[in-house]
């Protein structure tokens, strides 16, 4: 049987219980130093950890403040979208370019010979009928010039 059965001593009076439990925590004040110490610097680490992540995304951040493209990027608009429509291709030179067409188109008219009444009977024949005026076909300006395109900037017609 351990332990101590008696907390005052028989002869002396002391309390050897009380002495017994100052001693055991004088000796275990190493330990709990070496705990806290323990502690602190797991608590360090996780903090070290912590930092080391936001730095490595700081700078993953800055460094796709080098690449070109991202201060090259262009768009382009059209103020009249029924008129010209306006796409980026290549890498054209930062501006505003005007277009000015040379002729938009009109409301037409169908013409034809005069008749001498509304019962008279076309001859025989063939009737042509002519529309007035009329647009090219859309040509995309990288296709000018043997497929070289048109330099960027203004364009002369």
């Amino acid at each position: 049987m351990a332990g101590i059965q008696a907390s005052n001593g028989v002869i002396t009076g002391i309390d050897i219980q009380g002495t017994v439990n100052q001693l055991m925590s004088l000796a275990a004040e190493p330990r709990t130093r070496l705990t806290k110490a323990t502690q602190q610097i797991q608590n360090e680490q996780v903090a070290i950890t912590s930092l080391t992540a936001l730095v490595v995304g700081v700078q993953l951040s800055t460094d796709r403040l080098g690449q070109n493209s991202l201060f090259s990027a262009s768009t382009a608009t059209s103020s009249n979208t029924a008129a010209l429509k306006a796409t980026v291709t290549g890498s054209p030179k930062t501006g505003s370019h005007s277009f000015i067409p040379v002729r938009q188109a009109s409301a037409q008219q169908l013409t034809s010979s005069l008749l001498t009444s509304k019962d008279e009977i076309v001859g025989a024949g063939e009737i042509i009928i002519h529309q007035g005026g009329f647009l090219d076909q859309s040509v995309s300006l990288d296709s000018l010039n043997g497929g070289a395109g048109v330099a960027r900037g203004s364009i002369r017609i």
